[in-house]
């Protein structure tokens, strides 16, 4: 989906992507989803040849269906985010440590769900139980720092339960 690309035997001044269409991102390098890409499509699957390669989103994009990880990552900014909606999921395939979305995610509904988020080459995946409304909307991120560089946290709180070392 290259957004700068209009090489090849057919061109044409128009392009249209089908949001009910399944899209996928393979190869042995790091892609950029650029802007033909619809902001809602059912299916989507990453399935990268190499180790950390990675497809970076231009636009905010919603999966309907299902979004799978296969080997790689997506790059998602606060802006770029993938919201995954109501009845809608996110299934980590053979190698964890290598797929995830490297940045925030969105879900949104009244299902359980496990944030398939990481950074650089470790997946820490989230999880929480089902919310009681379908447009409730939960974001995760996962952040390899001290959360007390960033918060002010009081360890000794007994309401809190918070590691030193990372914070999701």
């Amino acid at each position: 989906f290259p957004s700068h690309d209009s090489s090849g035997n057919v061109q044409t001044n128009t392009r249209t992507f089908s949001s009910s269409a399944n899209y996928g991102f393979v190869g042995n390098s790091n892609q950029n989803a650029g802007t033909g890409l619809p902001s809602s499509i059912v299916n989507l699957f990453v399935e990268k040849d190499a180790t950390n390669w990675q497809v970076s989103l231009n636009q905010a994009l919603t999966i309907t269906g299902n979004l799978a990880f296969f080997a790689g990552q997506v790059v998602t900014t606060s802006t770029n985010i993938i919201n995954i909606a109501d009845n809608a999921t996110a299934t980590l395939t053979a190698f964890p440590d290598e797929s995830f979305i490297n940045g925030p995610c969105r879900k949104t509904g009244n299902d359980a769900f496990i944030f398939p988020v990481g950074k650089g080459s470790t997946c820490r995946t989230i999880e929480m139980s089902a919310p009681s409304n379908v447009t409730d909307q939960f974001t995760g991120e996962y952040f390899p720092t001290n959360p007390a560089l960033t918060y002010t946290v009081n360890y000794n709180d007994p309401a809190y339960s918070l590691s030193p070392m990372i914070y999701l």
